[in-house]
């Protein structure tokens, strides 16, 4: 079915319906067939899953392997500015 080339009154035909809407009786069978007319909410990610979705970025990962490795060195300074502190 391609709407735009049909008429109104196919369209209402193929959708098992007339101008004025559906019937109560047809508004029951449908809520019974489909459920309700909702959108179903986004599941919210936990504190640890929107952290790593932060982290695990490739350069992100590196910079944090240099500022280590920098504090491990005794850089300070460089551990300072890749941490931007």
């Amino acid at each position: 079915m391609i709407p735009y080339t049909q008429s109104k009154e196919e369209i209402l035909a193929a959708l098992g319906t007339g101008r004025d809407g559906l019937t109560p009786g047809q508004v029951r069978k449908r809520l019974l067939q489909y459920g309700k007319n909702v959108l179903r909410g986004k599941e919210k990610k936990t504190l640890p899953e929107r952290v790593w979705e932060q982290i695990k970025d490739p350069m992100v990962l590196i910079l944090i392997a240099a500022a280590l490795v920098a504090g491990l060195l005794g850089e300070m300074t460089d551990t300072a500015i890749i941490w931007r502190w």
